[in-house]
């Protein structure tokens, strides 16, 4: 048994970031929104180092109890799926963005703090490099993986958009200071 939430995609014209961040700053506390569409192509990527991207073989190497546990989680999983032949299937995917995201994360915590005034944390000097990617495609992207997946197999969901978290903070800032 499989359960999605928000998995199916509903019509909808996606308002331009300009709207967007309009409407953050009249209702900062009540919209928590970032569009696929809000992330500008100003944006630096950074070429993909074919050394540091993941693949389903990659090895796990966790640096933190946090990912340690995901990293457990996947062992227990295939453990199940190997002693009892219990049906499995496990995804990996990239940072997501999008609707609702809590606003403790890097997206909206710089939205929502860049609007109030509020200094901007960042982590260590911000130079870590993610691949983001809207909570939607990764909705469609679990569907296509319940749907066509293979029973046993790790599935990786990403976007191959890997980008700074400096470079997001100052495209998200830029777009801001437009709005002025």
């Amino acid at each position: 048994m499989a359960v999605l939430l928000n998995a199916k995609r509903k019509p909808r014209k996606s308002p331009s970031c300009q709207e967007l961040l309009i409407k953050m700053v009249e209702r900062p506390r009540t919209l928590r929104i970032v569009s696929p569409t809000c992330i500008p192509p100003p944006i630096k990527m950074v070429p993909p180092i074919a050394a540091k991207l993941f693949n389903e073989n990659s090895r796990y190497d966790p640096s933190s109890p946090y990912a340690a546990s995901k990293a457990s989680s996947d062992h227990l999983v295939r453990a199940w799926f190997k002693t009892y032949n219990m049906p499995i299937l496990i995804s990996n995917c990239s940072n997501n963005y999008g609707p609702y995201q809590f606003p403790e994360k890097l997206i909206p915590l710089t939205i929502l703090n860049a609007i109030q005034g509020r200094k901007i944390p960042i982590y260590g000097d911000g130079q870590q490099v993610r691949d983001w990617l809207h909570v939607e495609d990764h909705s469609s992207a679990l569907i296509a993986i319940i749907t066509k997946g293979k029973i046993g197999e790790t599935y990786n969901i990403g976007a191959n958009n890997q980008i700074k978290n400096i470079d997001v903070v100052k495209t998200i800032c830029s777009v801001l200071d437009t709005l002025k």
